[in-house]
C-alpha cells in the first residue's frame, strides 16, 4: 500500500493505502475486453443507497475520470433500469390510447371516458410529492407500483361513474 499514486492536479503523489483499501483475492489471469477495448469492472454496493442514488453520488468523480480520456460506462442495475424505463415510456402512450378507446366503447361517451382518464395525473402528482418529501428516487419497482396504482385509481373512477349513473 506504499505504491505512489499521482494527485489529480499533478502536484505530487500519495501512498495508495491512503486512498484505497487493498485486499488480496484470487483473480482470473485474463485481460477483460468490452467492444475490443481493455476494460475494468468496478462493483459497488451501499447499505442505504439505491443503485441510482449511488450512481448520482459518484457522478462528479466519474466526470473527472472522463475528462482524463477514460471511457466510463454504467452497467448492471442502472443499465437494466434505463432500458426497462425506456420500454415503458415507449409503450405507455399506446396503452393510454387503447384504454381510452375501451372506455369510449364501455361508456358510449367520450366525456365520461375523459373524466376517467383525467384521474390518472393525480397518481403522478401524489407520487412526486411523496418522493420529494421522503428524499428518495423512483426505481423500476416503484414505476411498476405507480402503474398498478394508476390502474386502481382508474378502476375506482369507473366504479364511481357507474354509481353516479345508477343513482
Amino acid at each position: 500500500a506504499v505504491l505512489p499514486v499521482m494527485k489529480a492536479d499533478g502536484s505530487g503523489s500519495v501512498p495508495l493505502g491512503q486512498v484505497a483499501a487493498l485486499q488480496l483475492a484470487p483473480q482470473p489471469s485474463v485481460i477483460q475486453r468490452y467492444n475490443q477495448e481493455r476494460a475494468v469492472t468496478v462493483q459497488a454496493k451501499h447499505p442505504q443507497l439505491t443503485a441510482q442514488g449511488l450512481a448520482d453520488r459518484v457522478e462528479p468523480l466519474l466526470a473527472e475520470i472522463r475528462a482524463g480520456g477514460v471511457q466510463v460506462e454504467l452497467g448492471g442495475e442502472i443499465k437494466e433500469n434505463a432500458s426497462a424505463n425506456e420500454a415503458i415510456a415507449q409503450l405507455l402512450p399506446a396503452c393510454v390510447v387503447a384504454m381510452f378507446l375501451l372506455f369510449v366503447w364501455q361508456f358510449e361517451s367520450i366525456r365520461k371516458s375523459l373524466i376517467v382518464l383525467a384521474s390518472i395525473p393525480f397518481v403522478a402528482i401524489g407520487s412526486a410529492l411523496a418522493l420529494k418529501a421522503s428524499g428518495t428516487t423512483l426505481t423500476f419497482v416503484g414505476t411498476l407500483g405507480l402503474l398498478a396504482l394508476a390502474g386502481i385509481i382508474v378502476n375506482n373512477a369507473v366504479l364511481l361513474l357507474d354509481a353516479i349513473e345508477e343513482g
